[in-house]
């Protein structure tokens, strides 16, 4: 039976203040949903780290509604190297952008991305930036990279941070759906809403 003509995608994502790098909470991953059907877990699930980002990617030409035409659908984690992300968070970002790349055409995509547990000071590199912005990325994401830099104070996540995308490599600058929050407060958590209808391309 062929999918709807149209469909709603949330992301709903989080990231809150961690003092102690050795005593970091259990993780809270995002929730991804297709009409109100949540995605299935990422083949590298479930969730081992507090800190990372979610990449599902589809054929352009898919059902949305059918989770086996998902390409890849990746935790890609940031690594805690000791109290330290000064390194690991652009190891993150590479792996995004490796996912990303290696998921059939780049030009016949469908991304979504979530963000979760991160602080705001963990703007994405220059291949990721680069590739969320051929996604229809806009001003959410290059007012993430135009934030003066922070002092932080020595908390592992201080001031936390959400990115969320729903993107298509046919969208042009600003046509995506994004959503960028972030505080500078090093108590309170943060929470990202970003819901969307768009197309089913495999609808017929």
């Amino acid at each position: 039976m062929a999918g709807p003509a149209q469909v709603e995608i949330e992301i709903v994502t989080q990231s809150s203040p961690m003092p102690n790098w050795q005593d970091l909470p259990a993780p809270v991953p995002p929730q991804i949903t297709i009409n109100g059907e949540a995605l299935p877990q990422p083949s590298n699930g479930p969730a081992w780290t507090p800190n990372g980002t979610q990449v599902v990617v589809f054929p352009s030409s898919a059902d949305l509604t059918d989770p086996s035409n998902i390409i890849s659908n990746l935790y890609q984690p940031l690594a805690n190297m000791q109290g330290s992300w000064a390194q690991s968070y652009r190891w993150m970002y590479d792996n995004i952008a490796r996912q990303i790349m290696s998921s059939g055409d780049v030009e016949q995509q469908i991304v979504l991305v979530a963000t979760f547990g991160l602080d705001v000071e963990m703007v994405p590199t220059a291949a990721p930036f680069e590739l969320f912005l051929n996604l229809g990325a806009g001003k959410q994401l290059q007012g993430w990279g135009l934030l003066p830099s922070v002092s932080e104070g020595g908390y592992f996540i201080e001031y936390p941070a959400n990115y969320a995308l729903i993107g298509n490599s046919a969208y042009g600058y600003g046509e995506g759906f994004e959503q960028c929050d972030y505080t500078t407060s090093d108590t309170n958590p943060i929470k990202t809403t970003l819901t969307a209808t768009i197309d089913n391309p495999g609808a017929s």
